[in-house]
């Protein structure tokens, strides 16, 4: 796993090295209950969940490139011009966010999904639709050539892509699928999905109502942030898509409760 030494190359100095945290102590179910999980889940080889300072210094550091990177006024001119900032690729690449879940064989940081979240969720902060546009790239793209690639593969695609040199995407093939990329099946995901983006769009409605007739205007900031939280009802699966994969969850489940 990726040591606070992997974040050199970050905008900013490193901080001194620290250790994981203890863990919990779990009764014997819970333990079992936690340990099935775990092993479900595909991560970086050698992996182990990085430590609660070192996800607070990534979202720090993230927060920081964001405030330096994607101010209001680049947000605001990719939503009007409905174009991606191009340049905005190597700069993710040089801060190390585009590999956060590859293995460090490659240039990615292989801090797992957690760490992916909080980078995701700082750059939603600032801008939805560059947020939505960097998870196809990291997640649909890099993070599936490092579960699926052959070491062939990963040689010749991963350094790129996680440079930004590169730029990734996700083509589907399977016809009974539809949004539901490969049969997503883990309902913890997406009813998280589910609850977030539905209120995030709740509350950027509430900014609005708030703010009468000027929320409707461009010269105020909501109308935007209403169409970058409407994003994750409809982008990697649509809201409809996510409540269909928690119901065949349930079914399969409680089968024979």
């Amino acid at each position: 796993m990726a040591s606070l030494r992997t974040f050199s190359r970050l905008a900013r100095p490193v901080r001194p090295s620290v250790s994981l945290r203890p863990a919990a102590s779990l009764s014997p179910a819970s333990s079992i209950s936690c340990q099935k999980r775990l092993h479900s889940q595909k991560h970086p080889k050698g992996f182990t969940p990085p430590s609660q300072e070192e996800l607070d210094e990534l979202r720090e550091r993230v927060h920081d490139f964001t405030r330096r990177e994607i101010p209001e006024e680049l947000a605001a001119k990719t939503d009007k011009t409905n174009a991606f900032p191009m340049e905005m690729w190597e700069k993710l690449g040089e801060a190390g966010f585009l590999g956060v879940t590859a293995d460090e064989d490659y240039g990615g940081l292989g801090m797992g999904y957690q760490a992916h979240c909080i980078v995701l969720e700082e750059m939603s902060r600032a801008s939805g639709s560059i947020a939505l546009s960097y998870a196809a790239h990291s997640q649909l793209c890099i993070n599936q050539i490092s579960l699926n690639g052959t070491p062939e593969q990963k040689e010749k695609y991963l350094p790129g892509l996680i440079a930004g040199t590169s730029v990734g995407a996700l083509a589907m093939s399977e016809s009974g699928s539809g949004s539901d990329v490969g049969i997503i099946r883990t309902e913890d995901c997406a009813g998280a999905i589910l609850y977030a983006a539905e209120r995030a769009t709740e509350c950027t409605l509430d900014c609005i109502q708030l703010l009468g007739g000027m929320g409707y205007t461009e010269e105020m900031p909501a109308s935007r942030l209403l169409r970058d939280a409407k994003l994750y009802e409809i982008g990697a699966g649509t809201s409809e898509i996510r409540r269909m994969v928690i119901g065949r969850a349930f079914n399969k489940q409680y089968a024979n409760a």
